[in-house]
């Protein structure tokens, strides 16, 4: 050892106590002799007592980075639990509503049935006919008036010289003023009358019987001349007629 110097990592070992007592014995020998191995072997007892005088990090222990572990391990449970429940909260969100609706349109059928059960009860006062009032004035006698008055169902209430008062239904009603309409425009039932007095009774008959055809062939080729509707389900009429 005195020919050559001694390595780095025998010096540091001889610092840590790791050689033999014979190796110890002669690297102390070899730097009783070299200063150059002993500047070295100084320079790294300095340099062991500065590192061994910096501050240590000790390591966390056990328990602290177990404790550390779970509490990731549970939050991210809870965020899976969170993502997984808000789908299920929808759907049974949009089921609640569904439902809701389905009550709400079982009530509103409800209602028209009951109703319906009710109504009847309700509106027996409306059964009645609503009638209107009218008056016409006719161009046939008594006789006539009334025959075309019971052709459309209509029924008498009292009969004067003057006029004809009763009910019918609203339709029968316009068919009646329609044809006292017709008769008036083509002409009333006078002239027959005058003729018939001077030619007789067969001449009569024979002159009404070609007058009532003449009337059915009018009735189909001229228009009908506009009459006014009945307002009503009934009609209470006054019809004058001609005196005999």
């Amino acid at each position: 050892m005195n020919k050559e110097h001694i390595p780095f990592d025998v010096l540091s070992e001889m610092h840590d106590h790791l050689l033999t007592h014979g190796e110890e014995e002669r690297v102390r020998a070899h730097l009783r002799v070299c200063a150059e191995c002993r500047g070295e072997f100084e320079g790294i007892g300095r340099m062991i007592a500065m590192v061994s005088s910096l501050y240590r990090l000790h390591p966390v222990g056990e328990r602290d980075l177990l404790r550390a572990s779970m509490r990731r391990v549970r939050r991210r449970q809870r965020m899976y639990a969170l993502k997984r429940f808000i789908p299920t909260s929808a759907v049974a969100a949009v089921i609640i509503l569904a439902l809701s609706v389905d009550h709400i349109s079982m009530k509103q059928e409800q209602a028209p049935r009951d109703l319906a059960i009710r109504q009847p009860r309700e509106g027996a006062r409306q059964d009645f006919p609503r009638f209107e009032v009218r008056e016409l004035s006719g161009a046939y006698d008594s006789m006539r008036t009334l025959s075309m008055l019971k052709r459309n169902n209509a029924r008498i209430i009292t009969v004067s010289d003057s006029a004809i008062e009763g009910e019918m239904p609203a339709n029968g009603f316009e068919e009646v003023a329609r044809e006292i309409h017709r008769t008036r425009y083509y002409g009333g039932p006078s002239v027959s009358m005058s003729r018939s007095a001077k030619m007789g009774a067969g001449k009569e008959a024979a002159d009404e019987k070609r007058k009532d055809k003449a009337m059915e062939e009018s009735k189909m080729d001229a228009p009908a001349p506009e009459v006014e509707k009945p307002k009503g389900t009934m009609v209470r009429f006054r019809i004058n007629i001609q005196s005999q």
